[in-house]
C-alpha cells in the first residue's frame, strides 16, 4: 500500500490467535480440512496429493476428448 500499512487481509490473519477457538469461529474460518491433513504423516499427505493429481489429470483428459484441446499451447497446427 502507498501509505506503508499492511493490507487488511494480512492484518486480520495476523490477529488470529490459533489457540482461541472463539477467534476462529468469529471469522467463519473452517480449519477442518487442514486439521485432517495434519493428522496424516508426510508420506500419507504425499500419497493423497498424488491421488488428487491423478484425478485432475483424468478429468483434463476427459475434457480434452469431449471438448477438444483447451490449452492454446497444447494445440498443434494442422497442415
Amino acid at each position: 500500500m502507498s501509505n506503508g500499512t499492511p493490507n487488511r487481509a494480512f492484518e486480520e490473519a495476523a490477529s488470529i490467535d490459533p489457540g482461541t477457538p472463539a477467534s476462529i469461529a468469529d471469522r467463519d474460518i473452517d480449519f477442518s480440512l487442514l486439521e485432517d491433513s495434519l493428522r496424516l504423516t508426510p508420506w500419507q499427505r504425499l500419497v493423497e496429493n498424488d491421488r488428487a493429481l491423478g484425478l485432475v489429470r483424468m478429468l483434463e483428459k476427459a475434457g480434452t476428448r469431449t471438448h477438444g484441446a483447451t490449452d492454446p499451447d497444447s494445440r498443434t497446427a494442422e497442415p
